[in-house]
């Protein structure tokens, strides 16, 4: 009898552990959000308007040999308005190279249409000096507020990317976003 009772008991366990396996669970997600009309101002290096164009210094080819760096630009993005979220901090700043950028290892891609300079791409430094990889997107740290407004900083200069840097016009679009906290 005592055998039979040993041998039972696996059997009588594996038959509690259906039964809690049978029983569901259900609750509810709730997805909560704002939608706002909120515009801010923005400006790039003292230029206002949402469609910038900045313009990098113009170097020599000499100053580009494969793998060098030269004639990088502060770009300081300047976000205020009356509305409060403009000015309070906690924006950040969207770099999307999906929606119309070329990339080549990360960088901007030169799509001029006339005599373009080759083997010269644009690179992309954040506030801290350290590389942008444009294939990864990039969000920016969200910006302190100053009361006066909100300030994003990063930096562009010209790479030589493929060998030395032949001479010609260099235009790149991207596409950006800003984000409100």
């Amino acid at each position: 009898m005592m055998n039979s009772t040993i041998s039972l008991l696996p059997a009588a366990l594996a038959m509690l552990g259906l039964a809690s396996a049978a029983h569901a669970q259900s609750g509810t997600i709730t997805f909560n959000g704002e939608v706002t009309s909120v515009t801010c101002e923005i400006s790039f290096n003292g230029v206002i308007g949402n469609d910038p164009s900045i313009r990098l210094p113009t170097v020599p080819a000499s100053a580009l040999p494969e793998g060098a760096s030269a004639g990088r630009t502060e770009l300081h993005v300047h976000i205020q308005g009356a509305d409060p979220v403009c000015s309070n901090g906690g924006i950040t700043l969207q770099l999307d190279p999906r929606r119309a950028a070329r990339l080549q290892n990360g960088r901007l891609a030169n799509q001029a249409l006339t005599v373009r300079a080759t083997n010269a791409v644009v690179g992309l430094r954040d506030a801290d000096d350290k590389p942008i990889d444009l294939g990864l997107g990039w969000i920016s740290p969200p910006a302190p507020g100053t009361g006066d407004g909100t300030d994003i900083f990063f930096y562009a200069e010209y790479y030589a990317d493929g060998g030395d840097a032949i001479p010609g016009v260099f235009q790149a679009p991207l596409q950006y976003t800003l984000m409100y906290p």
